[in-house]
């Protein structure tokens, strides 16, 4: 009975001895390689713009060195997409990762502000965007048609989602009318939150429900209404372009100069010079230089510059003297003296003839 409690004892021991052994030859993997973990989650943080660095992936922490892969053929692997990763867990507890993986892309999302001018059953119109909504979205205060609101949406590849809907409060609509010159047009790009126009001393926020007559131009005038928001800010309803410039060129003095921007005076005429105005040339303007100025020209308003040079002016040299001799006078000529009047010829005496007497 003993030596049967001996071998059994000596067989708990052996196994006490192996197991940490084989667990930990297991903890290596194949050829002393550290285990392999795979999990799914959304990219919640990530380095910018680099991708090295720590992420968290669905509240993992995962460092991403130089050979961790990327597979982004459904998107980049932004904040907000959907990843698969491959990683190594090291010594102490951390992920290193092997490969990630983008199985859905992340969902962009944008912020509207605007009047309600439409109201459906799951459905408004702000700015002349049609935005859904649904059970999930959270909307905040009364949804009726000329409500200001403030929405922040899902761009789906089947239109607008709204997450959140605000709305804000606002007295009675204000418009504005003005007119002015165009000159900046923003970013054609940008048509969801609006593009900011600069027309005459105003900046305007042009959408896609933004009504335009004519081409728009820098340079050119253009009558604008416009609907005043809350915060002050215009909404352009409608922009008119109300004329064609006329090109002028002239060449002159530069009579007045400015710090940096605004109205130079060239030869007695008033040409405003803004930043998209092209200088040419490598001369400094200054008071007294000569400008050739290309502008646009409208009735009864100042030039707008499109296009200066500075000229520079050698000073003339005086010519060259003349090798031709001076040529010595001719004498005048003295005037003929007058002739004098022959004298009267005296008459030749009487002769006196002898008289036998004076004998």
């Amino acid at each position: 009975m003993k030596r049967k409690i001996w071998f059994v004892t000596v067989a708990l021991l052996l196994v006490s001895f192996v197991l940490p052994l084989a667990v930990g030859v297991a903890a290596q993997g194949n050829n002393g390689r550290r285990p392999i973990v795979k999990f799914e989650g959304i990219v919640d943080s990530r380095p910018n713009p680099d991708k090295i660095g720590t992420w968290v992936i669905s509240g993992q922490q995962v460092e991403v060195v130089e050979s961790t892969r990327f597979i982004e053929n459904k998107g980049p692997a932004d904040e907000g997409a959907k990843v698969v990763v491959h990683a190594r867990r090291l010594n102490g507890g951390e992920f290193e990762a092997i490969s990630i993986r983008v199985v859905e892309p992340a969902v962009a999302t944008v912020k509207i502000k605007g009047f309600v001018t439409e109201l459906g059953d799951d459905y408004l119109i702000v700015n002349g965007l049609r935005i859904e909504w649904n059970e999930d979205t959270d909307i905040v205060g009364q949804l009726e048609v000329g409500a200001f609101v403030k929405i922040e949406a899902q761009m789906l590849p089947t239109g607008y989602v709204a997450i959140t809907i605000q709305v804000l409060p606002v007295g009675r609509p204000r418009f504005v009318e003005f007119e002015g010159t165009i000159e900046s047009m923003g970013d054609a790009n940008e048509t969801v939150e609006g593009n900011q126009w600069i027309i005459g001393k105003h900046e305007v926020t042009v959408t896609e429900s933004t009504v335009i007559i004519g081409t728009p131009e820098e340079g050119k005038q253009a009558e604008v209404r416009a609907l005043v928001q809350p915060d002050d800010s215009l909404l352009a309803l409608w922009i008119k372009v109300i004329e064609e410039p006329e090109v002028i060129e002239l060449t002159g003095t530069i009579e007045r100069l400015p710090k940096r921007w605004g109205f130079w005076v060239v030869e007695g005429r008033a040409v405003l010079v803004r930043p998209q105005t092209v200088m040419v040339g490598d001369q400094v303007p200054e008071v007294g230089k000569t400008a050739r100025v290309k502008a646009l020209g409208f009735r009864s308003r100042p030039l707008f510059a499109i296009e200066i040079e500075v000229l520079e002016l050698t000073p003339a040299e005086p010519p060259e003297p003349t090798e031709t001799p001076t040529e010595t006078p001719e004498p005048t000529e003295s005037p003929e003296p007058t002739e004098t009047p022959e004298p009267t010829e005296t008459p030749e005496p009487t002769e006196i003839v002898e008289s036998a007497a004076t004998r």
